[in-house]
């Protein structure tokens, strides 16, 4: 984890919108999970209407 000298930890935020397209999310976030850095978050809006389960 990366924190300074107050313990204070950056957190980096990766924002994924996307609408209706559950079938790319694997793809994008396997893309975000295979960096290098590894303090990290992912948000994955979707403002689409159908509702279904991506994992």
């Amino acid at each position: 984890m990366l924190c300074n000298k107050r313990y204070i930890c950056l957190v980096k935020s990766i924002i994924i919108s996307t609408h209706n397209r559950e079938r790319l999310l694997p793809r994008a976030t396997e893309s975000v999970r295979k960096q290098t850095y590894e303090n990290w978050e992912i948000l994955i809006v979707d403002d689409g209407k159908r509702i279904r389960k991506v994992f």
